[in-house]
């Protein structure tokens, strides 16, 4: 590394240095149970089940939760593993457990923090294999804390003996994972031993927008824990709107806000003054602001210093270090006074202190899951005589690059549908009625409860209505709905749900609501919503018997995975499905039988062995030396492909060993040029024996051979340049006539002449 680099380094480490925590210099305070956590931390304790969910809206306390289920098994010098999505909440639950009671454990001996880093200096952290294997052997009550990325550590330790009880905060992050990504590690045994677990979330469904999509179908991306065999029952729930009743939350209201360009120098002063227009208009006082960068935050002081509205702009770096010079900020505000701190990314620990603040202004976009659901969950913290929590964000922005100026919506409307189950059957409602209405021309208005909770300011009605609707259907997993709404006219118009796949709209969204069934991959509240409206999973025999008799007719020997009829039916992916169906045992003995009786061969490898063999015996019938690149039989068979296939596969190592022993035994020649070259020979000797003036254009072998057409190629090639000069010497040897002769047209007499 450069000096220069050196330097750059040194001072980046330095601006971002974060000061170890000192957990024994932490005040003990023990944390009083609101009613909610009691039931919740009753129910988890009274279940026999090895699995079961705790759901409670986030600032609902779930840490606390956690700390009292643990203390019951550590009490009894049990083994305790937590996992939480982020080494941050690791250190604020770490908190929370010690302040709680620092007597529960000798911290530096019994709890170790799986993890790439710790900013707490009094508990030992590692990721090493060997050291958690040797921790969990000794003595006394283990405490663990990972976060999910770092759980393949844990189970490549291979631990003796299983955790007594597993906590998985924020186990949404697992929702609808199969096995093969990190985070699912600590759901299966195989990989980590667990005698209990205890799943903890504010919403057990999660979205993913389309702009965070990768994949091929956008439907795709919600996931849910709705599987009890893989997350276990709910034994406790919280909802939203409970919650808020309950005085454990208070009601979140989004702001979409705008102001008009006027004077504003940079687009900065112009979020400056977005901020400065919602203060005015709903009287917030105390305001906490995140940018994606410190140098943005720094500018977005400065310009809300400009404003002169506030009586302070602070300003913290993301660490914990800072939070002894923010006593400004309990300070009484006078009368029209407000306060803001300016935060890059998410305030890391702290923010329990802050918790009367009324609003949160996310000056800069934010994608990242785990960030929004703590900016709005931190909204949602009550304390005495706050009423609501305002999320504040900009729209309509003047350096805005995406095409949907209201694309800032798309997050904060994703996280407030995955933390409000209401709100998001209220919203499927409303995009199912709309995909009804849209064949007719119609459209619907919006519910009353999304308006009510995302609120346009400075925007015309009319914008927003539209830029509020389009940022929803940029939630993946809610355009389901629109076509599900789409399914229901249809249903009216036709009567039954069998809709063809030819059909624009509808054919291939309904053949994979289909895949997906089978391949256990639609969620179980889809699956139920499709058979409200007679959808059948296995389309109707007619459908079916029409197919089959298009197999028939062809012959299921020629019918190939890619094979498609001329009138446009997909034969070969039809019998790759009926293969599929079979093997889930979802085909009927009847079609099994049906399939059987016309040679249908269930195993597509053996078919491909079968059809080898075929074209095998094909060719040592013909005799190598007698097919050319371009043969086809009497029958249809390109069995001069064919051998251009094998030479391919064997160049890729693609060819079996016994496959090239076959070949070889009847003579293969795998070399193409080497073909090639003994295949011009032949020719040569051919026209050298019949001689160059007795051969036409026309003419032809009495063993087929068309030795006029091959004259006329050499002709060409010595015209294009194609024609080595060792070729064209032998031609030469024997009298060749490069230049085609050219015989006079006969003088056809017209009447008159």
């Amino acid at each position: 590394m450069s000096v220069v680099g050196k330097i750059v380094l040194f001072l980046f480490l330095l601006v971002n240095a974060v000061t170890p925590l000192n957990l024994f210099a932490l005040p003990s305070r023990q944390f009083t149970l609101l009613p909610h956590q009691s039931e919740a931390i009753k129910a988890a304790s009274s279940t026999n089940a090895a699995r079961s969910q705790i759901v409670i809206p986030n600032g609902g306390g779930k840490t606390v939760i956690s700390y009292h289920l643990a203390r019951e098994v550590l009490s009894a010098q049990g083994t305790v593993v937590v996992f939480m999505p982020t080494i941050d909440l690791i250190e604020e639950a770490l908190e929370t457990f010690y302040q709680d009671d620092p007597q529960l454990l000798d911290w530096r001996k019994e709890c170790l923090c799986v993890c790439s880093h710790l900013s707490v200096e009094s508990v030992r952290f590692t990721t090493d294999c060997s050291r958690i294997g040797s921790f969990i052997k000794g003595d006394g009550p283990r405490l663990v804390l990972s976060t999910y990325l770092s759980a393949c550590a844990i189970s490549d330790a291979r631990l003796a003996r299983p955790f007594d009880l597993a906590l998985l905060d924020e186990s949404h992050v697992a929702a609808g994972s199969n096995g093969e990504t990190l985070p699912s590690i600590p759901l299966v045994d195989e990989f980590i031993a667990c005698k209990k677990r205890v799943f903890m979330t504010g919403s057990p469904r999660v979205f993913r927008s389309r702009k965070m999509t990768k994949g091929n179908h956008v439907d795709d991306q919600e996931f849910s824990m709705d599987n009890t065999k893989v997350f276990g029952e709910v034994v406790y729930q919280l909802s939203y709107d409970e919650a808020i009743e309950r005085n454990v939350t208070v009601p979140v209201e989004a702001l979409a806000c705008t102001v008009p360009l006027g004077q504003t120098v940079n687009e900065t002063e112009w979020r400056a003054r977005v901020l400065v227009d919602a203060c005015q208009r709903f009287g917030l006082r105390k305001v906490v602001t995140f940018s994606r960068s410190i140098e943005r935050t720094k500018d977005l002081q400065e310009a809300l210093l400009r404003t002169r509205y506030f009586r302070d702009v602070l300003r913290v770096q993301y660490n914990n270090t800072s939070w002894g010079s923010l006593k400004k900020w309990t300070k009484p505000l006078g009368d029209g006074e407000s306060i803001v701190i300016c935060n890059p990314y998410m305030l890391k620990g702290g923010f329990n202190e802050l918790k009367d603040c009324d609003g949160i202004y996310i000056a800069d976009r934010m994608e990242r899951h785990l960030k929004l659901w703590q900016v709005v969950s931190r909204a949602a913290m009550g304390s005495e005589g706050k009423e609501k929590g305002y999320v504040i964000f900009p729209v309509q922005a003047p350096d805005d690059v995406d095409t949907n100026q209201f694309g800032n919506m798309v997050p904060i409307i994703r996280t407030m549908l995955e933390m409000d189950s209401e709100l998001l059957k209220e919203c499927r409602a409303w995009l199912t009625r709309d995909g009804e209405a849209a064949e007719r021309g119609d459209e619907v208005a919006p519910p009353r409860k999304l308006l009510e909770r995302i609120v346009g300011v400075g925007v015309s009605a009319e914008e927003f209505r539209l830029g509020l609707k389009s940022a929803v259907l940029e939630i993946a997993g809610l355009t389901w709905d629109v076509k599900f709404g789409l399914l229901k006219h249809y249903t009216k118009i036709h009567g039954n749900a069998l809709v063809p796949e030819a059909d624009k709209k509808l054919g291939r969204w309904v053949r994979n609501q289909r895949v997906k069934y089978y391949l256990n991959r639609l969620l179980r509240e889809r699956i139920q919503k499709l058979e409200s409206v007679g959808f059948s999973w296995e389309p109707n025999k007619a459908l079916w018997k029409e197919q089959y008799e298009i197999l028939k007719a062809l012959g299921v020997e020629n019918v190939k995975q890619s094979t498609v009829t001329a009138d446009g039916v997909n034969i070969g992916r039809w019998c790759t499905l009926q293969r599929g169906y079979n093997k889930r045992g979802k085909l009927s003995p009847d079609r099994i039988q049906l399939l059987n009786d016309i040679g249908f061969v269930w195993d597509y490898r053996e078919y491909l062995e079968a059809s080898w063999n075929e074209q095998y015996e094909i060719l040592k019938a013909l005799g190598v030396e007698n097919v050319k690149s371009p043969t086809v039989t009497a029958d249809g068979v390109n069995i001069g492909n064919w051998i251009s296939k094998q030479r391919s596969f064997k160049k890729e190592g693609k060819l079996s060993p016994d496959r090239i022993q076959l070949l070889n035994d009847i003579g293969f020649v795998w070399d193409g040029q080497e073909y090639l070259e003994a295949n011009w020979n032949e020719q040569y000797e051919i026209l050298k024996a019949l001689g160059v003036e007795n051969v036409k254009k026309s003419t032809v072998t009495a063993d087929g051979v068309k030795i006029g057409r091959w004259v006329d190629n050499q002709r060409t090639y010595k015209k294009e340049d194609k024609l080595s000069p060792d070729r064209t010497k032998l031609l030469n040897d024997i009298g060749f006539v490069w230049q085609q002769r050219q015989f006079p047209r006969k003088l056809v007499s017209h009447r008159g002449e």
